[in-house]
């Protein structure tokens, strides 16, 4: 506990302090409201989380693809920074940054090579991701059977749950499918790097990868009944083993349904039915991202330092990309400002 205290005192207090600076509900209010990628742009320049990327850029012919490429680099730039600060025998745990960076690239060249649009395919990551990750990014934008993108993997952690699934003619299997390998393929290695880790922080890290893990499977339920009733008899091969808070009779009960009109109501009884209160309106998905990154922020602003506390503040510094992602498509295809505000997790 001293040695954490020691070297994670000075972290704790710089995320807490950069996390001050996050953008508010005002913030959002405003940008919604814009009327181009470039007003959003200029707005974000003079922000100290955000700005920094855009000092120079031409803001007023920016598209939104170059915004949003920007805003990732500067999140993973920002995240991979704080490997500075962390002892080196807990640097194993932040690699999770990069293997949620691999997940993304990969589903992402999977849907290009579903269109026939693989060769399109453009690394818009920093650099270092590729000396930190296993991943053959070179032979994505080669990627036109199922074949292709084991290969690009082999090396990683994702190659023996893809290669499970693997049709026997070679074609990409369904994407939901390929989605729920990938995941599991995600949190095993988290599991991985948390193995042997006691005190505090790894009791606050598993209970975090608990309930991210708890809010896909509810996800995945309700977007099966809702959209693919016809996988409701091989449901558990889309869910994660990793949960925290749901036992195996409110699993069993939520998947033993038969419409997701009464899953709100189940879940309701459970550990996590008073984040549905007043949430009627918004999806599964808004809901656990809520629960979680609440989780995340009241640990971080009164727990004692430890490795879980830069590991906090990513997870908020995440949540905040994706909202700002989330605003700029909405404000590029028009999209009225009430109806953007719905889709945001703000805490």
């Amino acid at each position: 506990m001293t040695s954490d205290l020691t070297r994670y005192g000075a972290v704790t207090a710089k995320v807490r302090a950069m996390y001050g600076k996050r953008l508010q509900a005002a913030d959002y209010t405003k940008m919604a409201a814009m009327k181009s990628v470039s007003e959003i742009a200029d707005f974000l320049r003079a922000h100290p989380n955000w700005g920094e990327p855009l000092a120079s850029a031409d803001t007023a012919s920016l598209r939104r693809e170059r915004l949003e490429s920007i805003l990732r680099r500067r999140y993973l730039t920002h995240v991979l920074q704080l490997f500075l600060y962390m002892r080196r025998e807990d640097r194993i745990v932040m690699r999770y940054p990069i293997l949620a960076v691999e997940m993304d690239q990969l589903m992402r060249v999977m849907r290009m090579a579903a269109a026939g649009q693989a060769a399109e395919y453009i690394f818009d990551q920093p650099e270092i991701v590729k000396t930190l990750s296993r991943v053959r990014f070179d032979l994505l934008p080669r990627t036109e059977t199922y074949d292709d993108l084991l290969e690009a993997v082999r090396n990683t952690n994702f190659y023996t749950s893809l290669k499970r699934i693997r049709p026997e003619n070679g074609a990409f299997p369904p994407y939901l499918l390929v989605e729920a390998q990938m995941r599991r393929a995600y949190f095993r290695s988290l599991g991985e790097m948390l193995r042997g880790r006691r005190g505090k922080s790894g009791e606050l890290l598993r209970e975090a990868i608990g309930i991210q893990a708890d809010w896909i499977n509810i996800a995945m339920i309700d977007r099966i009944l809702r959209y693919y009733p016809a996988l409701m008899p091989d449901v558990l091969q889309y869910l994660l083993p990793a949960g925290i808070h749901l036992t195996a009779l409110e699993i069993r009960t939520m998947i033993a349904l038969e419409s997701a009109e009464g899953l709100r109501a189940l879940l309701a009884r459970t550990h996590y039915g008073s984040y549905l209160a007043g949430h009627d309106e918004d999806s599964m998905e808004k809901v656990g991202q809520l629960c979680l990154m609440t989780f995340f922020r009241r640990r971080m602003a009164g727990g004692v330092p430890s490795v879980f506390m830069p590991i906090a503040y990513i997870n908020l510094y995440q949540n905040e990309l994706q909202n700002l992602i989330h605003t700029i498509e909405s404000v590029r295809y028009g999209l009225p400002a009430e109806s953007t505000k719905k889709h945001l997790v703000i805490l």
